[in-house]
Protein backbone atom coordinates (compact mmCIF):
# COMPACT_ATOMS: atom_id res chain seq x y z
CA UNK A 1 0.00 0.00 0.00
CA UNK A 2 1.18 3.52 -0.78
CA UNK A 3 1.88 6.18 1.83
CA UNK A 4 1.94 9.51 -0.01
CA UNK A 5 3.55 12.47 1.76
CA UNK A 6 2.18 15.65 0.21
CA UNK A 7 3.89 19.02 0.68
CA UNK A 8 3.52 22.45 -0.90
CA UNK A 9 6.00 23.66 -3.52
CA UNK A 10 7.66 26.23 -1.27
CA UNK A 11 11.32 25.34 -0.85
CA UNK A 12 11.27 25.41 2.95
CA UNK A 13 8.19 23.20 3.07
CA UNK A 14 9.68 20.75 0.56
CA UNK A 15 12.63 20.41 2.94
CA UNK A 16 10.19 19.82 5.79
CA UNK A 17 8.48 17.15 3.67
CA UNK A 18 11.84 15.42 3.22
CA UNK A 19 12.32 15.46 6.99
CA UNK A 20 8.86 13.95 7.42
CA UNK A 21 9.76 11.21 4.94
CA UNK A 22 12.90 10.38 6.93
CA UNK A 23 10.84 10.24 10.13
CA UNK A 24 8.33 7.91 8.48
CA UNK A 25 11.05 5.59 7.19
CA UNK A 26 12.71 5.55 10.61
CA UNK A 27 9.42 4.62 12.31
CA UNK A 28 8.80 1.91 9.72
CA UNK A 29 12.05 0.20 10.67
CA UNK A 30 10.53 -0.48 14.12
CA UNK A 31 7.11 -1.71 12.95
CA UNK A 32 5.73 -4.59 10.93
CA UNK A 33 4.08 -2.28 8.48
CA UNK A 34 4.71 -2.63 4.74
CA UNK A 35 4.04 0.59 2.83
CA UNK A 36 5.59 2.22 -0.22
CA UNK A 37 6.53 5.79 0.78
CA UNK A 38 6.46 8.55 -1.84
CA UNK A 39 7.04 12.30 -1.38
CA UNK A 40 5.26 14.58 -3.86
CA UNK A 41 4.12 18.16 -4.40
CA UNK A 42 1.81 17.60 -7.37
CA UNK A 43 -0.93 15.05 -8.02
CA UNK A 44 0.61 14.32 -11.42
CA UNK A 45 3.63 12.80 -9.68
CA UNK A 46 1.61 9.94 -8.21
CA UNK A 47 2.21 6.40 -9.46
CA UNK A 48 -1.18 4.69 -9.30
CA UNK A 49 -0.94 0.98 -8.57
CA UNK A 50 -3.01 -1.09 -6.18
CA UNK A 51 -6.29 0.71 -5.46
CA UNK A 52 -7.28 -1.27 -2.36
CA UNK A 53 -6.45 1.78 -0.22
CA UNK A 54 -4.02 4.65 0.26
CA UNK A 55 -2.55 6.70 3.14
CA UNK A 56 -2.15 10.41 2.35
CA UNK A 57 0.02 12.23 4.87
CA UNK A 58 -0.59 15.98 4.64
CA UNK A 59 2.84 17.36 5.55
CA UNK A 60 2.14 21.08 5.14
CA UNK A 61 -0.51 23.67 4.38
CA UNK A 62 -1.18 24.76 0.82
CA UNK A 63 -1.72 21.17 -0.30
CA UNK A 64 -5.51 21.09 -0.49
CA UNK A 65 -5.88 20.99 -4.28
CA UNK A 66 -3.08 18.45 -4.75
CA UNK A 67 -4.61 16.14 -2.15
CA UNK A 68 -8.08 16.57 -3.69
CA UNK A 69 -6.78 15.60 -7.14
CA UNK A 70 -5.06 12.53 -5.68
CA UNK A 71 -8.27 11.43 -4.03
CA UNK A 72 -10.25 11.91 -7.23
CA UNK A 73 -7.67 9.84 -9.14
CA UNK A 74 -7.60 6.99 -6.61
CA UNK A 75 -11.29 6.58 -5.69
CA UNK A 76 -10.48 4.07 -2.94
CA UNK A 77 -10.47 4.02 0.88
CA UNK A 78 -8.23 6.84 2.12
CA UNK A 79 -6.56 7.45 5.46
CA UNK A 80 -5.97 11.22 5.56
CA UNK A 81 -3.15 11.72 8.04
CA UNK A 82 -2.67 15.21 9.50
CA UNK A 83 0.18 16.43 11.71
CA UNK A 84 0.39 19.08 14.46
CA UNK A 85 2.84 21.18 12.33
CA UNK A 86 2.98 23.53 9.36
CA UNK A 87 -0.79 23.94 8.94
CA UNK A 88 -1.20 20.26 8.17
CA UNK A 89 -4.47 19.92 10.07
CA UNK A 90 -6.14 22.99 8.51
CA UNK A 91 -5.37 21.67 5.03
CA UNK A 92 -6.57 18.17 5.93
CA UNK A 93 -9.82 19.52 7.37
CA UNK A 94 -10.53 21.48 4.19
CA UNK A 95 -10.11 18.32 2.10
CA UNK A 96 -12.01 16.12 4.56
CA UNK A 97 -14.98 18.50 4.58
CA UNK A 98 -15.14 18.32 0.79
CA UNK A 99 -14.81 14.53 0.52
CA UNK A 100 -16.28 13.14 3.76
CA UNK A 101 -19.05 11.47 1.73
CA UNK A 102 -16.35 9.21 0.27
CA UNK A 103 -14.57 6.34 2.10
CA UNK A 104 -12.13 8.55 3.98
CA UNK A 105 -10.80 8.41 7.54
CA UNK A 106 -9.26 11.50 9.15
CA UNK A 107 -6.31 10.64 11.40
CA UNK A 108 -4.45 13.19 13.53
CA UNK A 109 -1.10 12.28 15.09
CA UNK A 110 2.56 13.08 15.07
CA UNK A 111 4.85 10.46 13.55
CA UNK A 112 5.82 7.75 16.02
CA UNK A 113 5.66 3.99 16.42
CA UNK A 114 2.20 4.17 18.05
CA UNK A 115 0.75 6.07 15.11
CA UNK A 116 1.66 3.17 12.86
CA UNK A 117 -0.66 0.92 14.85
CA UNK A 118 -3.47 2.97 13.33
CA UNK A 119 -1.85 2.61 9.90
CA UNK A 120 -1.70 -1.17 10.32
CA UNK A 121 -5.38 -1.23 11.33
CA UNK A 122 -6.27 0.74 8.20
CA UNK A 123 -4.26 -1.63 5.99
CA UNK A 124 -5.95 -4.66 7.59
CA UNK A 125 -9.42 -3.24 6.87
CA UNK A 126 -8.50 -2.42 3.26
CA UNK A 127 -7.11 -5.94 2.81
CA UNK A 128 -10.35 -7.34 4.25
CA UNK A 129 -12.39 -5.40 1.70
CA UNK A 130 -10.14 -6.68 -1.07
CA UNK A 131 -10.32 -10.32 0.08
CA UNK A 132 -14.12 -10.17 0.33
CA UNK A 133 -14.30 -9.73 -3.43
CA UNK A 134 -12.74 -13.17 -3.93
CA UNK A 135 -14.79 -15.08 -1.36
CA UNK A 136 -16.73 -18.13 -2.49
CA UNK A 137 -19.45 -19.21 -0.06
CA UNK A 138 -20.87 -22.69 -0.46
CA UNK A 139 -24.52 -22.94 0.58
CA UNK A 140 -25.37 -26.62 1.04
CA UNK A 141 -29.10 -27.28 0.86
CA UNK A 142 -30.21 -23.60 0.70
CA UNK A 143 -31.49 -21.47 3.62
CA UNK A 144 -33.60 -22.92 6.45
CA UNK A 145 -37.29 -22.01 6.28
CA UNK A 146 -37.26 -20.04 9.55
CA UNK A 147 -34.45 -17.71 8.46
CA UNK A 148 -36.33 -14.67 7.12
CA UNK A 149 -33.45 -12.18 6.85
CA UNK A 150 -31.13 -13.89 4.34
CA UNK A 151 -30.52 -11.75 1.27
CA UNK A 152 -28.28 -13.19 -1.41
CA UNK A 153 -28.19 -9.89 -3.30
CA UNK A 154 -26.43 -8.18 -0.38
CA UNK A 155 -23.65 -10.79 -0.47
CA UNK A 156 -23.20 -10.24 -4.20
CA UNK A 157 -22.88 -6.48 -3.56
CA UNK A 158 -19.95 -7.31 -1.27
CA UNK A 159 -18.41 -9.41 -4.03
CA UNK A 160 -19.11 -12.72 -2.27
CA UNK A 161 -20.07 -15.43 -4.76
CA UNK A 162 -22.65 -17.92 -3.45
CA UNK A 163 -22.21 -21.48 -4.76
CA UNK A 164 -25.35 -23.61 -4.39
CA UNK A 165 -24.67 -27.26 -3.51
CA UNK A 166 -27.28 -30.00 -3.20
CA UNK A 167 -27.59 -31.52 0.25
CA UNK A 168 -27.46 -34.99 -1.32
CA UNK A 169 -23.90 -34.33 -2.41
CA UNK A 170 -22.86 -33.87 1.21
CA UNK A 171 -24.75 -36.99 2.33
CA UNK A 172 -23.12 -39.08 -0.44
CA UNK A 173 -19.71 -37.67 0.49
CA UNK A 174 -20.24 -38.65 4.13
CA UNK A 175 -21.20 -42.20 3.13
CA UNK A 176 -18.04 -42.77 1.11
CA UNK A 177 -15.69 -41.09 3.61
CA UNK A 178 -13.28 -43.37 5.46
CA UNK A 179 -11.63 -42.28 8.70
CA UNK A 180 -8.01 -42.79 9.71
CA UNK A 181 -7.40 -43.33 13.40
CA UNK A 182 -5.36 -40.13 13.74
CA UNK A 183 -8.54 -38.09 13.07
CA UNK A 184 -9.70 -38.92 16.60
CA UNK A 185 -6.77 -36.85 17.94
CA UNK A 186 -8.86 -33.78 17.03
CA UNK A 187 -11.28 -34.43 19.89
CA UNK A 188 -8.63 -35.41 22.41
CA UNK A 189 -9.07 -33.44 25.64
CA UNK A 190 -12.87 -33.21 25.47
CA UNK A 191 -15.13 -35.00 27.89
CA UNK A 192 -17.05 -37.25 25.49
CA UNK A 193 -20.70 -38.00 26.31
CA UNK A 194 -21.72 -39.48 22.95
CA UNK A 195 -21.44 -42.93 21.43
CA UNK A 196 -18.42 -44.01 19.37
CA UNK A 197 -20.67 -44.35 16.32
CA UNK A 198 -22.06 -40.81 16.67
CA UNK A 199 -18.54 -39.49 17.02
CA UNK A 200 -17.41 -41.38 13.91
CA UNK A 201 -20.31 -39.99 11.85
CA UNK A 202 -19.55 -36.44 13.04
CA UNK A 203 -15.88 -36.76 12.13
CA UNK A 204 -16.82 -38.21 8.74
CA UNK A 205 -19.10 -35.20 8.26
CA UNK A 206 -16.17 -32.90 9.04
CA UNK A 207 -13.98 -34.65 6.44
CA UNK A 208 -16.82 -34.61 3.90
CA UNK A 209 -17.40 -30.88 4.40
CA UNK A 210 -13.70 -30.26 3.96
CA UNK A 211 -13.68 -32.29 0.73
CA UNK A 212 -16.55 -30.19 -0.63
CA UNK A 213 -14.69 -27.01 0.31
CA UNK A 214 -11.70 -28.23 -1.73
CA UNK A 215 -13.86 -29.46 -4.63
CA UNK A 216 -15.57 -26.09 -5.12
CA UNK A 217 -12.62 -23.91 -4.03
CA UNK A 218 -14.67 -22.38 -1.22
CA UNK A 219 -13.58 -19.84 1.39
CA UNK A 220 -16.69 -20.30 3.54
CA UNK A 221 -19.61 -22.69 3.91
CA UNK A 222 -23.09 -22.88 5.41
CA UNK A 223 -25.41 -25.87 5.71
CA UNK A 224 -29.17 -26.35 5.96
CA UNK A 225 -28.28 -28.53 8.92
CA UNK A 226 -31.69 -29.58 10.24
CA UNK A 227 -32.38 -31.48 7.00
CA UNK A 228 -29.49 -33.77 7.96
CA UNK A 229 -31.14 -34.88 11.21
CA UNK A 230 -33.39 -37.43 9.50
CA UNK A 231 -30.20 -39.10 8.27
CA UNK A 232 -28.84 -39.24 11.82
CA UNK A 233 -26.26 -36.56 11.08
CA UNK A 234 -25.41 -33.31 12.88
CA UNK A 235 -22.70 -31.11 11.30
CA UNK A 236 -22.04 -29.09 14.48
CA UNK A 237 -18.59 -30.54 15.21
CA UNK A 238 -17.56 -30.33 11.55
CA UNK A 239 -18.52 -26.66 11.30
CA UNK A 240 -16.63 -25.95 14.52
CA UNK A 241 -13.45 -27.60 13.24
CA UNK A 242 -13.63 -25.80 9.88
CA UNK A 243 -13.77 -22.45 11.70
CA UNK A 244 -10.67 -23.50 13.64
CA UNK A 245 -8.88 -23.91 10.31
CA UNK A 246 -9.88 -20.52 8.88
CA UNK A 247 -12.75 -21.83 6.75
CA UNK A 248 -15.68 -19.70 7.89
CA UNK A 249 -18.58 -22.08 8.58
CA UNK A 250 -22.11 -21.28 9.73
CA UNK A 251 -25.43 -22.95 10.43
CA UNK A 252 -28.90 -23.09 8.91
CA UNK A 253 -28.00 -21.52 5.57
CA UNK A 254 -28.16 -18.05 7.16
CA UNK A 255 -26.32 -16.06 4.50
CA UNK A 256 -26.33 -12.70 6.34
CA UNK A 257 -24.96 -14.27 9.51
CA UNK A 258 -22.19 -16.03 7.57
CA UNK A 259 -21.35 -12.80 5.74
CA UNK A 260 -20.99 -11.17 9.18
CA UNK A 261 -18.73 -14.05 10.25
CA UNK A 262 -16.57 -13.59 7.14
CA UNK A 263 -16.10 -9.86 7.84
CA UNK A 264 -15.32 -10.44 11.52
CA UNK A 265 -12.87 -13.22 10.66
CA UNK A 266 -11.04 -11.12 8.04
CA UNK A 267 -10.68 -8.15 10.39
CA UNK A 268 -9.85 -10.07 13.59
CA UNK A 269 -7.91 -12.93 11.94
CA UNK A 270 -9.38 -15.35 14.48
CA UNK A 271 -12.42 -17.66 14.69
CA UNK A 272 -15.80 -16.30 15.72
CA UNK A 273 -19.05 -17.90 16.87
CA UNK A 274 -22.57 -17.70 15.41
CA UNK A 275 -25.17 -17.96 18.17
CA UNK A 276 -28.85 -17.52 18.92
CA UNK A 277 -29.72 -14.52 21.07
CA UNK A 278 -31.95 -16.47 23.47
CA UNK A 279 -32.57 -14.16 26.44
CA UNK A 280 -32.01 -10.65 27.69
CA UNK A 281 -32.37 -9.13 31.13
CA UNK A 282 -33.00 -5.39 31.48
CA UNK A 283 -32.18 -5.36 35.19
CA UNK A 284 -28.73 -6.92 34.83
CA UNK A 285 -28.15 -5.58 31.28
CA UNK A 286 -27.14 -9.05 30.10
CA UNK A 287 -27.90 -11.32 27.18
CA UNK A 288 -27.68 -15.09 26.86
CA UNK A 289 -26.33 -16.63 23.65
CA UNK A 290 -26.47 -20.32 22.75
CA UNK A 291 -25.55 -22.59 19.82
CA UNK A 292 -23.87 -25.93 19.21
CA UNK A 293 -21.00 -25.02 16.84
CA UNK A 294 -18.48 -23.03 18.90
CA UNK A 295 -14.97 -23.22 17.35
CA UNK A 296 -12.77 -25.35 19.58
CA UNK A 297 -10.10 -22.63 19.37
CA UNK A 298 -12.40 -20.39 21.45
CA UNK A 299 -12.93 -22.80 24.36
CA UNK A 300 -11.06 -24.71 27.03
CA UNK A 301 -11.32 -28.32 25.87
CA UNK A 302 -10.61 -29.77 29.31
CA UNK A 303 -13.70 -27.96 30.66
CA UNK A 304 -15.88 -28.66 27.63
CA UNK A 305 -17.69 -31.74 26.37
CA UNK A 306 -19.12 -33.37 23.29
CA UNK A 307 -22.82 -34.02 23.79
CA UNK A 308 -25.88 -34.73 21.67
CA UNK A 309 -27.60 -32.01 19.61
CA UNK A 310 -30.18 -30.16 21.73
CA UNK A 311 -33.34 -30.21 19.58
CA UNK A 312 -32.92 -33.77 18.29
CA UNK A 313 -30.87 -35.40 21.06
CA UNK A 314 -28.82 -37.19 18.37
CA UNK A 315 -25.33 -36.83 16.92
CA UNK A 316 -22.62 -34.60 18.35
CA UNK A 317 -22.71 -30.97 19.47
CA UNK A 318 -20.33 -28.95 21.66
CA UNK A 319 -20.90 -27.71 25.19
CA UNK A 320 -18.05 -25.22 25.26
CA UNK A 321 -16.49 -23.40 28.20
CA UNK A 322 -15.44 -19.87 27.21
CA UNK A 323 -13.06 -17.56 29.02
CA UNK A 324 -14.41 -14.56 30.95
CA UNK A 325 -13.06 -12.08 28.42
CA UNK A 326 -14.07 -8.91 26.61
CA UNK A 327 -16.02 -9.63 23.44
CA UNK A 328 -17.61 -7.88 20.48
CA UNK A 329 -21.05 -8.80 19.14
CA UNK A 330 -21.84 -8.08 15.49
CA UNK A 331 -24.70 -8.50 13.04
CA UNK A 332 -24.91 -7.23 9.47
CA UNK A 333 -28.01 -6.80 7.32
CA UNK A 334 -29.97 -4.37 5.12
CA UNK A 335 -26.99 -2.04 4.70
CA UNK A 336 -26.52 -1.73 8.47
CA UNK A 337 -24.24 -3.26 11.07
CA UNK A 338 -25.10 -3.57 14.77
CA UNK A 339 -21.98 -3.48 16.95
CA UNK A 340 -21.95 -4.09 20.70
CA UNK A 341 -19.22 -4.80 23.22
CA UNK A 342 -19.33 -6.60 26.54
CA UNK A 343 -17.74 -9.20 28.75
CA UNK A 344 -18.49 -12.87 29.26
CA UNK A 345 -19.75 -13.50 32.80
CA UNK A 346 -20.21 -17.26 32.61
CA UNK A 347 -20.58 -20.12 30.16
CA UNK A 348 -21.38 -23.83 29.96
CA UNK A 349 -24.44 -23.33 32.18
CA UNK A 350 -25.91 -26.75 31.28
CA UNK A 351 -29.48 -25.60 30.75
CA UNK A 352 -31.58 -28.33 29.16
CA UNK A 353 -33.67 -26.19 26.81
CA UNK A 354 -30.91 -24.07 25.27
CA UNK A 355 -28.39 -25.08 22.60
CA UNK A 356 -25.35 -26.77 24.08
CA UNK A 357 -22.80 -23.94 24.30
CA UNK A 358 -24.35 -21.27 26.52
CA UNK A 359 -22.84 -17.89 27.33
CA UNK A 360 -24.03 -14.97 29.45
CA UNK A 361 -22.62 -11.60 28.40
CA UNK A 362 -22.76 -8.33 30.33
CA UNK A 363 -23.14 -5.56 27.73
CA UNK A 364 -21.31 -2.25 27.93
CA UNK A 365 -24.22 -0.61 26.10
CA UNK A 366 -27.97 -0.70 26.68
CA UNK A 367 -29.44 -4.18 26.17
CA UNK A 368 -32.82 -2.76 25.10
CA UNK A 369 -31.07 -0.77 22.39
CA UNK A 370 -29.47 -3.98 21.11
CA UNK A 371 -32.82 -5.77 20.99
CA UNK A 372 -34.68 -2.88 19.33
CA UNK A 373 -31.99 -2.61 16.62
CA UNK A 374 -31.61 -6.36 16.01
CA UNK A 375 -31.05 -7.31 12.36
CA UNK A 376 -31.85 -10.99 12.90
CA UNK A 377 -31.60 -13.75 15.46
CA UNK A 378 -28.04 -14.94 14.86
CA UNK A 379 -25.32 -12.72 16.30
CA UNK A 380 -21.58 -13.17 15.91
CA UNK A 381 -19.34 -13.18 18.98
CA UNK A 382 -15.57 -12.70 18.80
CA UNK A 383 -12.98 -12.21 21.54
CA UNK A 384 -11.58 -8.68 21.91
CA UNK A 385 -12.79 -5.16 21.14
CA UNK A 386 -13.25 -4.71 17.37
CA UNK A 387 -15.54 -1.70 17.59
CA UNK A 388 -13.14 0.83 16.00
CA UNK A 389 -12.18 -1.50 13.17
CA UNK A 390 -15.79 -2.37 12.40
CA UNK A 391 -16.86 1.29 12.39
CA UNK A 392 -14.08 2.05 9.90
CA UNK A 393 -15.09 -0.96 7.81
CA UNK A 394 -18.64 0.38 7.69
CA UNK A 395 -17.44 3.80 6.59
CA UNK A 396 -15.31 2.41 3.77
CA UNK A 397 -18.14 0.09 2.62
CA UNK A 398 -20.92 2.70 3.02
CA UNK A 399 -22.73 0.70 5.71
CA UNK A 400 -24.60 2.39 8.54
CA UNK A 401 -22.97 1.41 11.86
CA UNK A 402 -25.36 1.08 14.81
CA UNK A 403 -23.15 1.16 17.89
CA UNK A 404 -24.90 0.02 21.06
CA UNK A 405 -23.93 2.45 23.84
Amino acid sequence: MKLLIVTSKLKEQIEFGKAIRRAVLDALEHTRCEVDVQLLTDAREIEIGDKSGCIILVATGGTERAVAKIMEALRCPIMLWSLPHYNSLPSALEVYSKFKHLPIKLFYSDININSFEEVKRFIKICNSLKKLKNFRLGCIGCTSEWILTSNRKELEEFGVHVVEIDLKELIDEIKRTRLSEDVFEIVKGFRIDVSDEDLRISLKTYIALKNIVLRYNLSAITVKCFDLLKHGITPCLGLSLLNDEGIVAGCEGDLQAVLTMIIVYLISERPCWMANLCRFDKDTNTITLAHCTIPTAMIEKSRSRLISHMESNIGVAIDGFLENRDVTLVRLGCGKMVIASGRILRSSMGERYLCRTQVEVALNGDVEQLISNALGNHHILVYGDLKSELIDFCKFKEIEPIVIE
